[in-house]
């Protein structure tokens, strides 16, 4: 997937922007939702959830920018 969005983004940046926010958006949305589900957590628990949702999602993305970096032009 990341590989589909570095190539959308050499060609035209907005849509792979637009598509790689949405795409993050979903995973930290999943991440959560099932999160939720297997551990019926309280509101403290949610939110550690979260953080480690984004977090988890953040570093993905660094590391996808540090191994795969797109030439953008």
């Amino acid at each position: 997937m990341v590989l589909v969005l570095y190539r959308l983004m050499e060609i035209k940046i907005s849509i792979g922007t637009i598509l790689g926010t949405t795409f993050a958006l979903l995973i930290i949305y999943l991440e959560s939702t099932i999160g939720q589900k297997i551990l019926e957590p309280t509101v403290s628990q949610m939110k550690t959830l979260i953080l480690i949702a984004v977090s988890s999602a953040t570093i993905g993305v660094i590391i996808a920018l540090l191994l795969f970096k797109p030439e953008i032009k």
